[in-house]
């Protein structure tokens, strides 16, 4: 390809990813992450020029406008340009082989969501290509010598110029030209090969030996780590999910689970014996290749997942699919280089295949549903500004984007937060506030995480939990529910006080088993909230026409038949029976029939695939449903009491 057409064909693709980004952006919540890097980035350490770029990229478009989102998104773009140049100058040598670049990106809902994500990820992309292109083509036209001093070049600099994680890739490529290259005696190499995976076979086994070499050397002080075996990732069974997941990410994206349905695993194991067999195609034809795909690519990813997050300790980052990144030049070249190593027609199924895992995965990552905080933030405006009385509670996870999107135009005084507990009471209990209203945006606070679960945070969310479920409490004690909206994990209640405390509940917060349902549901009533009534507990709630229940999270098998509990009007008792009147919420999951009149509402429920979260039903896609009772006492005005009889099971009434 001459230099024009290059630039011709980058620049196109540019703009296609442009245009595609900026279409992703708007269904894209800026929080979490994003809002970090835009108001921490001076306490950031990152690369250096990744830094520089974005703080002068701040500042050139302050002050920031909620509507503004998608040209802080473009400094991510801006690297995701420069990686596509390079490698069309750098890597690419034919018309055909720029087809299938320009193919593979345009498709790649993993290449588009980290190019639209304002964070540090596609300049990782971009450090990781440049070394891909490094090692692959520069440094192999100089000698043994020259090559290991720019490796060990390479290594130093990684953590200021490139990504630190790059420096894996140089640390493997510097052993490897030592060892097999600069020393010629095979003893020397079983003498310094043996003891090495030894050791770290031995490490990985038991981590806090790592620790305790630099405990030994005195320099622990220095480090502020623990060497206690307890505070230490250790080896797991996650351990080794992650990076097959991670490679799965990289084709399918974050938003579609491999066991979403049968065809998709299907899909996805025909796509890994491809990339397997692809994989051999290249040791056969080009063992060169071959060698310098395993130490760029494969060996340095499997270090980050099954080395460096064995030896962990809390507080350190939980690895996902992007901190893999460094793998994915090597699997892009790979697709590109793919007809070199197999007939025209297997190429074109395989090269079908390939792409059509993309497509399917930019297919659900354009139709997520994300938290909507501009509909949030309109809606509490009008409340708050309707009633000067109205307070308004929120978590840690809440504040950067209601700051954000809300652009302070909320009095902060009327502002309080979950976790200042006694504060939050007080304004619970306070008789002059006539409405609250209640943001939360944390899973970590509705689900009690271990410490291995929550690992990042180097502590568990117990107490989080308890702290958030004694303010939910009071809340229901002083306040009735009138109004919600609930995208897990975002819950935005409208609450306005009662005339005097009572018993009867009208909210609560749910755990990922409910992660697909939004609220409000209009239908027959209105649901807006749930209440979960643990075993051998009770509640009372305000009459109505249709009592809306399912029961969950059972220990034990529930025969049908069982009585469950039971709710009782005017002293009149009415058993929840199993099968009768009362079902689990993922009966479908079971192959139950249930008849259309019982069901209240149904939606489909997405996998979650997580090292960390699971529950029964949690790994496959399958409809979930929550159910009526139609109540014909006629006194509206009652209280219904639900009581849970079992000893091991839970019921949630919607409300």
């Amino acid at each position: 390809m001459s230099f024009k057409e290059k630039l011709i064909v980058s620049c196109s693709l540019i703009i296609f990813v442009i245009i595609l980004g900026f279409l992703l952006s708007e269904n894209r919540a800026f929080d979490g992450d994003e809002l970090g890097t835009l108001t921490d980035i001076e306490k950031i350490h990152k690369p250096v020029p990744y830094k520089k770029i974005i703080i002068y990229w701040i500042n050139l478009l302050k002050p920031i406008d909620v509507n503004e989102v998608f040209f802080l998104r473009l400094s991510s773009l801006f690297f995701t340009a420069i990686t596509i140049f390079l490698w069309f100058f750098f890597y690419i040598r034919s018309r055909l082989e720029s087809i299938l670049f320009f193919i593979v990106v345009i498709t790649s809902s993993f290449f588009l969501y980290q190019s639209i994500y304002f964070r540090y990820y596609s300049y990782y992309i971009l450090s990781s290509s440049i070394t891909f292109f490094l090692l692959i083509n520069f440094f192999q036209r100089f000698s043994i010598n020259l090559k290991l001093l720019l490796c060990l070049v390479g290594l130093f600099i990684s953590p200021l110029i490139f990504h630190v994680l790059n420096g894996i890739q140089f640390a493997v490529f510097f052993l490897y030209t030592l060892i097999f290259e600069k020393i010629k005696s095979l003893k020397i190499r079983l003498f310094i090969l043996i003891p090495s995976l030894s050791l770290i076979c031995l490490i990985v086994l038991y981590p806090f030996l790592f620790w305790e070499f630099f405990n030994w050397l005195n320099i622990m002080e220095a480090l502020t780590i623990t060497t206690q075996t307890q505070n230490l990732h250790g080896f797991n069974k996650s351990i080794l999910i992650k990076p097959i997941y991670a490679v799965y990410q990289m084709f399918f994206g974050f938003d579609l689970a491999p066991t979403l349905s049968l065809s998709i695993l299907i899909f996805t194991f025909t796509l890994f014996m491809i990339l397997t067999i692809q994989f051999y195609g290249i040791f056969i034809y080009d063992r060169k290749i071959f060698i310098q795909y395993i130490l760029i690519g494969i060996i340095p990813f499997l270090i980050i997942y099954l080395f460096i997050q064995v030896i962990s300790f809390p507080g350190f980052t939980q690895l996902e699919s992007k901190h893999g990144i460094l793998l994915y030049p090597v699997l892009i070249g790979m697709i590109i280089k793919i007809h070199k190593y197999m007939s025209k027609k297997i190429f074109f199924i395989t090269f079908c295949l390939l792409i059509s895992s993309q497509l399917i995965g930019m297919y659900h990552t354009f139709n997520l549903s994300n938290t909507d905080w501009s509909y949030i933030l309109n809606k509490i405006d009008t409340v708050y500004f309707t009633n000067n009385k109205t307070k308004i509670l929120m978590d840690g996870r809440s504040t950067g984007p209601f700051k954000f999107h809300n652009e302070n135009k909320i009095d902060k005084k009327n502002i309080f937060f979950t976790w200042d507990i006694e504060k939050t009471q007080e304004v619970i209990k306070d008789k002059n506030n006539s409405d609250i209203i209640l943001l939360l945006n944390d899973y970590k606070s509705y689900t009690k995480l271990s410490l291995k679960q929550n690992w990042n945070a180097a502590n568990n969310s117990y107490n989080r939990v308890d702290g958030l479920n004694s303010i939910i409490q009071n809340l229901n004690e002083y306040y009735y529910l009138y109004d919600s909206y609930v995208n897990y994990p975002t819950f935005l209640y409208f609450l306005k006080r009662k005339k005097d405390p009572s018993n009867r509940y009208s909210i609560g917060v749910w755990e990922h088993h409910l992660k697909d349902l939004k609220l409000p549901i209009t239908t027959e009533n209105s649901l807006l909230s749930s209440i979960l009534i643990k075993p051998l507990d009770s509640i009372n709630i305000k009459y109505s026409d249709n009592l809306i229940l399912n029961f969950e999270n059972c220990q034990s098998v529930i025969q049908n038949q069982d009585k469950i509990g039971f709710y009782k009007i005017n002293n009149t008792k009415y058993d929840l029976i199993k099968g009768v009147n009362i079902w689990d919420l993922f009966s479908e999951f079971d192959n139950i029939e249930i008849k259309n009149e019982h069901v209240f509402f149904s939606w489909y429920h997405r996998p979650l695939i997580s090292g960390s979260i699971n529950y029964f039903g949690s790994y496959y896609g399958h409809k979930a449903r929550i159910y009526k009772i139609k109540i014909t006492e006629e006194d509206s005005n009652e209280n219904i009491l639900i009581k849970n009889i079992s000893k091991n099971c839970s019921i949630r009434i919607w409300i």
